[in-house]
């Protein structure tokens, strides 16, 4: 549920094939990227990892000085509760290229989270992705309206390592 917020929606499976994603498809995301306040984003796991397609993705689209301190949340649909770890790697990418503020633990459907034959997710499973949302809004609300000393303490940080240690 949105509550209220402007939801822009980018469903993998309506993208073209990667050998089709050139610089003007890269832009055009990177773009609605920069203009969205957070980050969902969900993503299957396959081999103990995201997808490819979304992995490619996001290495186009990001590392953009206007896209820092973007709050982030990580959902996941996996075959067994043992790729729980799965999205830490895709965590620290974000971390580091864009400087996110990663928000809650990632939540991941596997194994009876989810009933296959009728689409019903798990209670808890859904009230964990809904407390993460509301974090993320009122992150980004925060942000947005600079009731918030993210921004500030990473500018602060970045200033002292550049003081000791130059250009970093």
């Amino acid at each position: 549920v949105s509550k209220g917020a402007d939801v822009d929606w980018v469903d993998f499976r309506d993208l073209p094939d990667l050998p089709d994603w050139d610089d003007k498809f890269y832009d055009s995301y990177r773009d609605r990227i920069n203009n969205a306040d957070g980050l969902v984003i969900s993503t299957p796991i396959y081999n103990y990892g995201p997808s490819g397609k979304v992995l490619q993705f996001l290495h186009g689209t990001l590392d953009n000085e206007d896209q820092q301190y973007k709050p982030y949340s990580l959902l996941s649909g996996a075959g067994s509760p043992r790729s729980a770890l799965a999205l830490s790697g895709l965590a620290t990418s974000l971390n580091h290229e864009i400087k996110g503020i990663g928000i809650g633990g990632g939540v991941q459907v596997s194994g009876d989270d989810m009933d296959l034959k009728t689409g019903i997710i798990n209670n808890k499973i859904l009230t964990r992705a809904q407390q993460n949302a509301d974090k993320l809004l009122q992150v980004a609300n925060a942000l947005r309206t600079k009731e918030s000393a993210y921004r500030e303490a990473y500018l602060y940080g970045a200033a002292i390592a550049k003081a000791r240690f130059g250009n970093v």
